[in-house]
């Protein structure tokens, strides 16, 4: 962890031309274990690495609301490192019998988060595994059953005040994948929903309203394992950043 945090410093203060990329790579697969086959993948995924890392570098000093980093993504493009077949995993695991609610906000406090109430288990990592809705669809069992509680409901705060909620989002793109911290705002994410991940509260920073979404990626990536996506219905046209608003439910326990 202390290699990765020195790699991040870096990488967020220096320029894209002045970085040491060679040795940054090697201290990076070093970290994730990384190792190629052959010289040509490795020259490769050296050059992904590099392109990256500039995109890094120049989104972190624009001054965005959120922030990215180095991460096991590091060496993959967008198509190597978006979820293969998980799109029809969650078409194919979607609830059969369900009773759609729409709850009202109504009373409900302006903040919740599910992880300091003992509703959620310690953060998962799904590896090379598309079973994204399996930990997304358990997570929201496991806190039902600690509530003891739950619908089918549009996805609000109403009902994530209640108890954690499963959503599906779009997650195959770098704004998503390279996060390290704060509340990702502007539509920086689609509404292809390819990925399966638990709500567990929300709440707002810096004025600026989120979701705090917890994913199945490991507790290194994020914020420990949680990312803050932007709430509210002007994301994506209404649909939620990341998509996030289109595909929601939390059981009956």
């Amino acid at each position: 962890m202390r290699l990765i945090a020195s790699i991040l410093a870096l990488v967020a203060a220096a320029s894209a031309m002045t970085l040491n990329h060679e040795r940054i790579f090697g201290d990076w697969k070093r970290q994730f274990g990384r190792a190629y086959g052959t010289h040509e993948e490795e020259t490769m995924r050296f050059n992904v690495f590099r392109q990256n890392a500039a995109k890094v570098v120049a989104h972190n000093a624009a001054g965005h609301s959120w922030t990215m980093g180095l991460n096991m993504f590091s060496d993959l493009t967008e198509d190597d490192s978006a979820p293969s077949n998980i799109a029809a995993s969650l078409a194919n695991h979607g609830p059969k019998n369900y009773e759609l609610s729409h709850l009202r906000a109504v009373g409900i406090p302006t903040s919740v988060d599910w992880t300091e109430k003992g509703a959620v288990t310690p953060v998962k990592n799904q590896g090379q595994c598309g079973s994204c809705w399996a930990f997304s669809a358990t997570g929201s069992m496991e806190g039902a059953v600690f509530l003891n509680s739950g619908k089918l409901p549009s996805l609000s705060m109403s009902a994530i005040a209640q108890q954690p909620v499963s959503v599906a989002i779009q997650a195959d793109q770098s704004a998503f994948q390279f996060y390290t911290g704060g509340v990702l705002t502007s539509n920086a994410c689609g509404t292809s929903l390819d990925h399966g991940v638990l709500a567990v509260g929300y709440g707002s920073q810096n004025g600026d309203d989120f979701y705090k979404v917890k994913n199945s990626w490991g507790a290194s990536w994020g914020l420990k394992g949680y990312i803050l996506l932007g709430r509210g219905a002007s994301y994506n046209r209404g649909q939620g950043q990341c998509g996030m608003l289109k595909m929601a439910s939390y059981p009956v326990a």
